[in-house]
């Protein structure tokens, strides 16, 4: 524990200009770690330690854990009270934003004032369609992103992976890319290209309104950009009116409003979000 923590002091005395926060470890809930737990607290509080004696405003973040572990994580604050920050790789197969949000919220009340960083997330595609479609990765990376932007509670997301890391559709660790590994784009690419030319800068407010069904129709704005997603398998008509501007879906297409005697309007389900650029 102390080589590690003598050479973290050192690096960090070497980098501390650029690099303002360290994550110690990787899932110590999980195989990455073959100590005990409370070898992790152990070398999480003396790290803490080595880099607060370096610069105390530098952030450290501990847990680090695979899926949202509030009980690892609370023993992480109770048994390493020097680390600042929490963070966790919140993979999940339904990405339902009142239990994602709840799972954020539950992870604030372990540490007023702590910043989370989801260091690790995504959903890998193929496999049979056991997890993922290219088409649900795309509207997962949205609504798991949009949902994690406007909780309050998430410093940083990190997406789990940009390229394919082989070509067995069979194998889902080779499977977590938004793009194949001969790097042509899939739907998820699309998606956070698309998510970072709508929303570019300030805060992003979300609203939320009940379907029949417990399903749900979400609205994130920021200025006069928009998204509209829902949770519902059935096709949810949105007025539309010329001042909302062009809309376009998930690969960046247009769409085209219709129209009857109740006036103009679009369609979106749980695969098909609309996206309304900045004017």
């Amino acid at each position: 524990l102390s080589q590690y923590t003598n050479f973290l002091a050192r690096a960090a005395a070497r980098y501390k200009a650029d690099i303002r926060a360290w994550e110690i470890w990787n899932e110590a809930n999980w195989h990455f770690w073959e100590g005990t737990d409370a070898d992790y607290f152990k070398l999480l509080e003396m790290s803490a330690k080595a880099l607060h004696d370096v610069d105390p405003s530098i952030r450290v973040v501990g847990a680090s854990a695979a899926g949202v572990d509030v009980k690892f994580m609370a023993a992480c604050v109770t048994n390493a009270p020097s680390c600042d920050d929490l963070a966790h790789h919140p993979y999940r197969k339904d990405p339902d934003e009142a239990k994602y949000l709840a799972d954020l919220r539950r992870v604030a009340d372990l540490k007023p004032g702590a910043r989370q960083w989801l260091t690790e997330w995504g959903a890998y595609t193929g496999c049979g369609g056991t997890y993922s479609t290219e088409r649900t990765q795309g509207v997962k990376i949205l609504r798991q992103s949009l949902a994690a932007a406007t909780s309050g509670h998430v410093a940083a997301l990190f997406f789990y992976d940009l390229v394919d890391d082989g070509a067995d559709t069979n194998y889902s660790e080779s499977n977590f890319g938004v793009l194949r590994s001969d790097f042509s784009p899939k739907p998820g690419y699309r998606a956070l290209a698309l998510l970072g030319r709508t929303f570019v800068s300030g805060p992003i407010t979300h609203q939320e309104e009940k379907l029949p069904g417990g399903h749900r129709l979400h609205l994130y704005r920021q200025g006069t950009a928009k998204i509209l997603l829902t949770d519902s398998p059935t096709r949810v008509r949105v007025p539309w009116s010329p001042k909302d501007g062009d809309a376009v879906n998930l690969m960046d297409e247009p769409l085209q409003p219709q129209e009857d005697a109740s006036g103009r309007w679009l369609e979106l389900d749980d695969l098909t979000p609309i996206v309304f650029r900045k004017r």
